[in-house]
């Protein structure tokens, strides 16, 4: 979605970060009835740029690459 919302990888963080604040993350993982939670980690590019995305439920934070 942040790649489809965006026009650059750093209007795509702002998108995931502005869902994840509003939806959180994570639903049935399992076909158990178990909760489970889980985390992720995203590397968003372009051809100027790339950011790495943590996660953690509502939580995240963004870095930008610098090489």
């Amino acid at each position: 979605l942040g790649l489809e919302r965006s026009q650059s990888a750093e209007e795509a963080v702002d998108v995931l970060a502005g869902l994840l604040e509003k939806y959180g993350q994570g639903g049935n993982c399992m076909e158990d009835e178990v909760i489970f939670t889980y985390h992720n980690s995203f590397l968003i590019a372009d051809k100027k740029e790339a950011w790495v995305l943590e996660t953690v439920g509502k939580h995240w934070a963004a870095e930008k690459v610098e090489g």
